[in-house]
């Protein structure tokens, strides 16, 4: 957390934008690091829209990812794939806060975490699928 607050009122270029070219997101600003709520707030430049982060998804989040293998984000609103970060925040989610539905959250984790050199951005296979998914891993 001592990242976040130190970089309190920074805008920040999404970092999946370097790495992934064929996704557009937005810049984002961290404007709030309440630490008594447990909380990070975050304001997408574009939208101007508030996106609060409980600071459990960055714990569970490095929980789910390590430095031997590359985990896929899972960008679904409604994530449905066991294998993906995503999938591992809403279920978290779901068992520990009572919720039914739960907010997009993890490529904005991973963008936080990146920024702050805990992990790095790549590639990885669905294995379904075959395709190419964005994946994180720590450093």
């Amino acid at each position: 957390m001592d990242w976040l607050r130190l970089n309190l009122d920074k805008t920040f270029e999404f970092p999946r934008k370097n790495k992934f070219k064929e996704i557009a997101a937005q810049d984002f600003k961290i404007i709030e690091v309440n630490e008594e709520k447990g909380v990070v707030k975050i304001r997408f430049m574009g939208s101007g829209t508030i996106l609060p982060l409980e600071f459990w998804r960055f714990d569970k989040a490095l929980e789910v990812i390590s430095k031997d293998e590359w985990v896929r984000l899972g960008t679904r609103l409604m994530a449905d794939d066991p294998s993906t970060l995503e999938y591992a925040l809403q279920e978290y989610a779901k068992k520990h806060y009572s919720r039914k539905a739960d907010t997009k959250t993890a490529p904005h984790i991973c963008d936080i975490l990146v920024l702050s050199g805990i992990a790095q951005y790549d590639y990885a296979k669905n294995p379904k699928t075959k395709r190419k998914n964005q994946a994180v891993k720590k450093i």
